[in-house]
This record gives structure tokens, C-alpha cells and sequence, in this order.
């Protein structure tokens, strides 16, 4: 696959994924530039918003995610720099089973490689992930969301090579623009007071969680699939735009302190789960995988990481 066939691919992406629309968020030819200079109406790809500053995404970060991600790494020129942990998941070993306790500790056939890229398991929730290579990927994330929309608006062309935000800023291109290119989608793996806001929708009933993949499921789950996990959602329906899936149960889910998560996952209790306690969990780990939030910053707020 090209670098132009991923920004296209992209493109489309960010189109499809922003279902969440609010008024006047609708693309024209005649206001397309607006998208840039006023982006903060616009719902990110895949998200909801929870207050007037803050979205989060409606679903975990699945396989495909994070293989578009490690493809787009080694297409960079950079990549030399970069060690093999720093990309990939952890891959060592097989993907372990519930047992008749309630407890992780059966090897299934099927290798932790093989969850990760097998095109079967795209929608299943990225494992084995750690906390550094989570804000990484979220990084690169905010990175491609602004480049895709740079390109809607007409103001880049798609590009073969590398998309380089700290270049852009230097460019000419940008300094044309500079009046229309005001804020940057930032993506991030949330704190634990992100995580209470969020709660406190979901016990006011504002957000849904969805099926909750606890314990009581999963060892079901497992016995027809066998995965005690389960996809990120269902894509054969249309995404319902009150429900964060999997936001109770499945995975718990990384916040922005090591080892510590949210959620539960699907070898906690559902009455555990419901809670939605910070619970520790050593990562890497086949339990936890993240979820990103988004906020628009100011360009003058980037912060670009040597």
C-alpha cells in the first residue's frame, strides 16, 4: 500500500468514522476551508463528545488500528531509529484462556502474533500494549487526523512520503493559511479525572456502555469464538452515538499513570465492573488495551517531540 493510498484510505475514514455530527458540521465546497479555521464544532473520527473541549472515542483501539500505525512507522524514513519493541505489541507466547476458577492460566493454539494480524481479529482490541506506546500511537494519530484534514481543505496535497507537522508549521503552505489553520486534533490517553467525567455521564445516563463482556459472558464468549474477548463492536450495524462500547468489561483500559486502568475487563464480575474503579494491572498485558480522547488545541499549543 502507497503513502497516497493511505491518505486516501484516511480520507475516507475521517469522513465515515465522524458520524457524530452537529449542526453545521456538513462539508460544501463553499465552507470546506472553515473545517480548518473553526474545527472545534466538528466531532473527531470515531468519537462523542463529552463537554464543550473534551470527545472520546466510542470504541477501544483495535488490531487494524495499530497495524496501520506500525505500517505507516516502517514506511517512514526514520525508521532505522526506531527499535522493534517500540512499535510492536507483545507478541511472545499465546493468547491465555479463562479456566474453570475464573482465572487466566490455559494456553490456547493460537499465538499472540496471530491475534495481532490476523485479518480475522482486525476489530478485536489491541493487546499487549504499553503505556509509552500508547501515547505514541496517539501522537501519530493527531498527526495523520490534521494532515487528512489539511488535504479536505485543499490546502496540502496528498503526499507519497512522510506527512512532517514540524516541517508544515515551517512551510509555506502554512503561512498562506496560517489565518485558516487555528487548532490541532490531539489525541491522548486520558488521566483518571478524564475517566471520572466520563463516568459520571455514563451513571447520569447520558452515555451507554453497551453489552458488558464481564465474566458472566466471556467464559460463554469463549466457548463459541475462543476468545474470552470480544470485537470492539459490532460493524454489520450502525453505531449508535450514545453508546462507548466496551467502555464496562472487555479490556480494561490504560489511563495516563503506569499500571493504572479503568473499566474492568472480562475476568472482573459485572457488580466489580459496574463500579468503574481504577484498578492496577501490569502492562503489557493480555487484560488491558486503551481507548483514545481528543481535544482541539491551539496551533501555537503543539508541543513536537524530537
Amino acid at each position: 500500500m502507497s503513502r497516497l493510498s493511505i491518505c486516501i484510505f484516511l480520507t475516507a475514514w475521517l469522513l465515515s468514522c465522524s458520524s457524530t455530527k452537529e449542526s453545521g458540521d456538513q462539508v460544501t465546497n463553499s465552507n470546506k476551508r472553515s473545517i480548518v479555521h473553526n474545527p472545534t464544532t466538528i466531532t473527531p473520527p470515531n468519537g462523542v463528545r463529552i463537554n464543550d473541549t473534551l470527545f472520546v472515542d466510542q470504541t477501544e483501539i483495535s488490531n487494524i488500528s495499530w497495524k496501520e500505525y506500525t505500517y505507516n512507522q516502517k514506511e517512514s524514513s526514520d525508521t532505522i531509529k526506531l527499535k522493534f519493541k517500540e512499535i510492536y505489541p507483545d507478541t511472545k507466547g499465546y493468547i491465555l484462556l479463562i479456566d474453570d476458577t475464573g482465572t487466566l492460566s490455559e494456553e490456547s493454539l493460537l499465538k499472540k502474533s496471530t491475534y495481532h494480524y490476523d485479518r480475522l481479529l482486525d476489530h478485536y482490541p489491541v493487546i499487549g500494549i504499553t503505556l509509552d506506546q500508547a501515547k505514541k500511537f496517539s501522537a501519530w494519530r493527531s498527526m495523520i487526523v490534521f494532515e487528512v484534514m489539511l488535504v479536505k481543505a485543499g490546502i496540502i496535497k496528498p503526499r507519497v512520503n512522510k506527512f512532517d507537522l514540524k516541517k508544515f508549521l515551517a512551510s509555506k503552505a502554512y503561512k498562506k493559511h496560517k489565518d485558516k489553520i487555528t487548532h490541532y486534533p490531539q489525541y491522548f490517553i486520558p488521566s483518571i479525572e478524564d475517566y471520572e467525567i466520563l463516568k459520571s455521564k455514563i451513571l447520569n445516563k447520558e452515555f451507554k456502555p453497551g453489552e458488558i463482556n464481564t465474566i458472566e459472558r466471556s467464559v460463554n464468549h469463549q466457548k463459541f469464538t475462543g476468545l474470552p474477548m470480544r470485537p470492539t463492536r459490532d460493524y454489520e450495524i450502525e453505531a449508535d452515538s450514545k453508546t462507548l462500547y466496551n467502555i464496562i468489561g472487555n479490556v480494561s483500559e490504560l489511563t495516563d499513570k503506569e499500571n493504572l486502568t479503568f473499566g474492568g475487563n472480562y475476568l472482573s464480575t459485572q457488580s466489580d465492573a459496574l463500579k468503574m474503579e481504577i484498578d492496577t494491572i501490569s502492562c503489557p498485558s493480555q487484560l488491558v488495551g486503551f481507548r483514545n480522547f481528543c481535544k482541539w488545541i491551539r496551533i501555537e499549543d503543539i508541543i513536537i517531540e524530537e
